[in-house]
């Protein structure tokens, strides 16, 4: 499992490995150490407000083909704005063509919901691609797939338009965790990969210029991170460097999960922030204006945490420093990092550790679920104004309030780490700060002046909010 699963282990997670078969093809529609610069070290804050809504990229994957209504529901009452597509062989390739049309009703439900698809198309390194309804290793099969499913799909198609609809699907992405081996896979090489990769985006970019592509999620910067080769997902990430360089890719995208034993959270060199920039000084990813992308993130839950040695209540304690780490994603400029962060599992598919629910309709949340829940509740609608992962501190506004996150887990995860915080700038007409720490509410406080000292018991972080703008 990633963050400490056996390295040859094929059930690997994601999309292609959580709640997928081991062999053979199931048709399915889903939603689904070296020296290196750290920008941690010379983040500065963002100049403004901009940028997506908190909740315009939370969300989470997959759902399966009859299941719509209520997934859909479930993200529609979490204020998540995205949903993972994930698409196999037999869903997206029809002997030798693409068949976009296969996956109209996914795609209608979805966007007619108010839901951005995130499409991912699913190819393992055993597939053989002599099967029926499976594309080559090349590039002509894949630019006929970005070409096809773009012009059926992308924002204004003339098929949407003809449904009454007028959004579209923004962002592909192609090869779920290649990086799975921890080296080169003889049956997906480096050269493969780049390929098939450049063959979508080229594709995409024919029918849609503004589309954007993305390469599958890398495990390697979770699961190996002291490995050498981690920071270039053991040479998959560093075989498509070049076109994210110049354009052709828009970005990468790390799959993080935390716990206490093999990626801890109380370790800042576990963080999302800091793994990204290995990645990219490692990887030599020149181009600035990219998007960092998390398709799956969590910390994990029992039967994991017990066995691990802790317990609910420090789980979702634990989330809420994860969580901004995962969503203050901060530049070498110090401006945001855009891109989606998509929570594994919302649901109940894959390892128990990971579910976010013990019921999925209705949705009853546990673990994860709860402080996902009551995260979006307070900040879906809301902007970063302030990013300093240095100082593990973020200011955000939005929806009439105002917030503050203190990432005080320790003295790695902030500069300013103790007992107390000063809270800055708060609006004239606010009335109370609220304190959050993941679990529960820990102070309300009556607001009086533009700044307040408060307490902050060092060994988790705190979202302190403003009950105005």
């Amino acid at each position: 499992m990633v963050g400490g699963r056996p390295s040859g282990d094929l059930d690997h997670g994601g999309s292609s490995g959580r709640g997928a078969c081991r062999g053979g093809l199931r048709k399915q529609i889903s939603v689904g150490i070296g020296i290196f610069l750290s920008c941690r070290f010379f983040t500065v804050a963002s100049p403004e407000a901009g940028g997506d809504t908190i909740g315009a990229v939370c969300g989470g994957g997959n759902l399966y083909r009859g299941e719509y209504a209520a997934k859909l529901a479930t993200l529609a009452s979490l204020k998540a704005g995205v949903a993972r597509i994930s698409l196999y062989p037999n869903d997206y390739f029809e002997r030798t063509a693409p068949s976009p049309a296969r996956i109209d009703v996914a795609l209608l439900a979805t966007l007619r919901a108010g839901i951005e698809p995130y499409v991912m198309f699913e190819f393992r390194h055993n597939y053989d691609s002599a099967a029926p309804n499976m594309p080559d290793r090349n590039y002509p099969d894949w630019f006929s797939i970005g070409k096809a499913f773009a012009g059926r799909f992308a924002p204004g198609a003339e098929f949407l338009r003809s449904n009454g609809v007028t959004n579209g699907v923004r962002r592909w992405a192609a090869i779920n965790e290649p990086d799975w081996r921890a080296a080169e896979d003889s049956n997906l090489t480096y050269s493969q990969y780049r390929d098939m990769l450049k063959g979508l985006a080229d594709g995409v970019h024919a029918s849609d210029p503004a589309g954007k592509v993305i390469p599958g999620g890398y495990l390697a910067l979770n699961r190996d991170l002291r490995k050498p080769t981690a920071g270039t997902a053991h040479g998959y990430l560093a075989a498509v460097a070049d076109l994210i360089n110049v354009g052709t890719l828009a970005g990468f995208d790390l799959h993080q999960y935390y716990d206490k034993r093999y990626a801890p959270v109380e370790k800042h060199e576990f963080s999302v922030q800091r793994v990204f920039e290995r990645a990219i000084h490692d990887s030599k990813i020149r181009r600035t204006d990219i998007e960092w992308t998390v398709t799956e993130h969590n910390v994990k839950a029992d039967p994991e945490a017990s066995k691990q040695g802790y317990d609910e209540q420090t789980m979702r304690r634990w989330f809420l420093t994860h969580f901004f780490d995962v969503h203050g994603l901060t530049r070498a400029d110090g401006s945001k990092a855009p891109g989606v962060r998509l929570a594994w599992n919302i649901w109940r598919q894959s390892a128990k550790e990971f579910h976010m629910a013990d019921a999925d309709d209705p949705w009853a949340p546990r673990f994860a679920g709860m402080a996902y829940r009551d995260i979006l509740a307070y900040v879906h609608d809301m902007r970063f104004t302030y990013q300093n992962p240095k100082e593990g501190v973020y200011r955000l506004a939005g929806g009439g309030k105002t917030a503050w996150v203190f990432q005080n887990l320790n003295a790695s995860w902030s500069s300013l780490s103790g007992a107390r915080f000063k809270v800055k700038d708060i609006p004239p007409k606010a009335a109370k700060l609220t304190v959050f720490d993941g679990y529960e509410v820990t102070n309300e406080i009556p607001v009086t002046g533009a700044s307040m000292t408060i307490h902050t018991p060092v060994g988790r972080s705190y979202l302190i909010l403003a009950d105005a703008q």
